[in-house]
């Protein structure tokens, strides 16, 4: 028989390096914590629902372009400003104006309905509902795209015409129309528009 080998382990260092496992985990959870209320007291949020599930939600700062956040409900948090939100769905649109505080957590409600005028809330029938439009003469189309964005996508107004005269027309009949040319992000084609017959304004 052989001698009985015995081994003596020694289990500080594992010990030891939970410790320092441990303490590192605590340290970035307290960090995390932290840096959260940093940003809750520099910050505000909006809560924004609407009054149909299907809606499509957006948000616009001041001298911005729009930006979907979602459909029915859904949260932002923001730093303190001015923010245009909005909803629509099925060619209407209603919108509200909220100004946000830091630390303040504000809840939007955006009817859709026809009760909504009587909230003070703007309703009106959506530009996108009017599109695509084809000008007199065939002189300009206005049409509605979507594009990526930093913070996913955007609806934007596509104006098609071969002439600057065009583009100007276009641009008049939005503002005719009674939508501010700065609430839209708008993209130019220099092409000429074919394929339609223009009757009152609508493809046929």
């Amino acid at each position: 028989m052989y001698p009985e080998t015995k081994t003596n382990a020694n289990p500080r260092p594992l010990i030891s390096g939970l410790i320092v496992i441990i303490i590192a985990l605590v340290l970035v959870a307290v960090w995390q914590i932290i840096s959260a209320v940093k940003t809750a007291h520099k910050t505000g949020v909006i809560n924004i629902t609407a009054s149909d599930e299907n809606a499509t939600i957006s948000i616009t700062a001041s001298g911005r372009t729009a930006t979907t956040l979602g459909t029915g409900s859904t949260s932002a948090r923001l730093t303190p400003g001015t923010y245009l939100v909005a909803a629509y769905r099925n060619g209407m649109e209603t919108e509200m104006v909220v100004p946000l505080v830091a630390g303040q957590s504000k809840d939007v409600s955006l009817d859709l309905s026809a009760r909504a005028k009587a909230n003070n809330q703007n309703v009106r029938p959506s530009l996108y509902s009017l599109l695509p439009f084809i000008g007199p003469a065939a002189t300009y189309q206005i049409d509605s795209s979507t594009q990526p964005t930093d913070h996913g996508t955007e609806t934007v107004i596509v104006i098609t015409a071969d002439t600057e005269s065009g583009h100007q027309a276009a641009l008049k009949w939005i503002t005719d129309q009674g939508y501010k040319l700065t609430d839209y992000t708008i993209n130019y084609q220099q092409a000429s528009v074919q394929n339609y017959h223009y009757t009152d304004g609508l493809p046929q």
